[in-house]
């Protein structure tokens, strides 16, 4: 059964690609799980040999970013140009210098609807992969047409927003690796830019043009852990298991899990209390920032000192979501999470959002409420292994530069 299921899921994969027009079909997988590996995340660089390494005064020239997301979540954000006024401007058709509004960000108010779409088609990848698996019914097919229809209205609502603006911060939009990418998407974004007229008595002058990213990313880490019942080891059952720490070398996201240490506690003599440590790890060459803040942390506005390094923990689901934490929200007065009058939390989680220190082991803190006295924790029956997911959110920031001369066009 499980060839025939597996035989139908590459016979429907590679009429699939096909219908895509994609040309290598080793890159695709049976299940999306093989995208979420690694800590691969969004890359970005100046296209050689566009900016010039030198370039005479009062001269257009221009500069185009390479964008590519290579991690497996859903990218939106923005990238700001940043470089001396006193020398670079920002140039209109005619070639004229523009002046600019940093704080107007061009397709603002196309990200709710993008992000809905993006949240369905996450749905529907996760509702295929059980499809492939044999674990749900369902058409495959008319899943995979669904998804590509939205792919199709994210594609049309992205080139309403116009990428060459006066404005030198942008939006974007980027698709994960998927079925649909798996390499993950790739843009560009054009600036068209001058350079100013030297003063009288400079004959040359070295500048940098840096281009900075801002966005919104996540982190999944979902495996098996042990709820060890025999705590005290004074009993033992035939083919249990024994609790012990959970690794893992990369999510495909530059935020990772690096392990969740799970220990049992004895909550009464009956029951066990699971708690785990979650520790996580910057393995990106950027910033991690408060995911609330990406347009501010690529604007004028800037951020505070405790956005910088802010990883919330959204989710954290024991046996399929029959035990679980979620986060109320984000209370920008306190910088901590909202108190809520009603919580159906059965596992308590903190500190949440996590601080992360440099050089510092860096964890979240779950366990399952005291007292809760259920069944599956009860010291009385075998150990038994069970799933964990863990749902992370994040700004993420980083940079590139560029550097030329400009050089005074001098009259002989």
């Amino acid at each position: 059964m499980k060839n025939i299921i597996l035989f139908v899921g590459i016979l429907f994969l590679v009429s699939f690609l096909v219908g895509c027009g994609q040309k290598d079909v080793d890159e695709y997988y049976i299940s999306n799980e093989e995208f979420f590996r690694g800590t691969d995340g969004f890359a970005m660089e100046f296209r050689r040999g566009v900016v010039p390494d030198s370039l005479l005064d009062d001269t257009l020239f221009s500069a185009v970013l390479q964008l590519h997301n290579k991690g497996a979540y859903y990218l939106n954000g923005f990238i700001t140009l940043i470089f001396e006024k006193d020398f670079i401007c920002i140039a209109d058709d005619s070639g004229a210098c523009v002046e600019y509004n940093v704080q107007q960000v061009s397709g603002t108010h196309l990200k709710d609807q993008i992000t809905q779409k993006q949240q369905r088609i996450v749905t529907l990848y996760k509702l295929i992969d059980e499809v492939h698996a044999g674990r749900q019914s369902g058409d495959a097919s008319a899943l995979a047409a669904e998804a590509r229809t939205l792919r199709d209205d994210i594609q049309a609502l992205k080139k309403s927003v116009p990428l060459t603006n006066p404005f030198k911060t942008k939006w974007i939009g980027l698709e994960g690796k998927s079925f649909f990418t798996p390499s993950g998407e790739q843009d560009e974004v054009r600036y068209t830019l001058k350079a100013k007229t030297l003063p009288s008595l400079k004959t040359k002058h070295t500048t940098q043009l840096i281009a900075t990213a801002c966005y919104e990313y996540a982190t999944s880490f979902t495996d098996e852990v042990c709820i060890d019942t025999n705590v005290n080891k004074l009993k033992i059952f035939e083919g249990t298991c024994e609790a012990e720490d959970v690794t893992s070398s990369g999510q495909g996201s530059p935020l990772v899990v690096e392990r969740v240490e799970v220990t049992m506690l004895q909550d009464t003599m009956d029951y066990v209390r699971p708690q785990f440590n979650i520790h996580v790890r910057n393995a990106g060459k950027g910033k991690v920032i408060n995911a609330e803040k990406v347009e501010e942390a690529c604007s004028s506005a800037g951020l505070e000192k405790r956005d910088y390094n802010a990883v919330f923990l959204n989710t954290f689901m024991l046996s399929n979501a029959a035990y679980s934490y979620s986060f109320d929200g984000y209370d920008p007065n306190t910088g901590k999470e909202i108190v809520g009058s009603y919580d159906r939390d059965t596992i308590e989680c903190h500190p949440n959002p996590l601080i992360l220190r440099k050089g510092e082991d860096n964890y979240f803190r779950c366990a399952v409420q005291r007292g809760l006295s259920d069944d599956a924790f009860r010291t009385s029956q075998a150990s038994y292994k069970t799933p964990v997911q863990i749902d992370l959110s994040y700004g993420y920031q980083f940079s590139q530069s560029v550097s030329l001369d400009v050089e005074k066009d001098v009259v002989y």
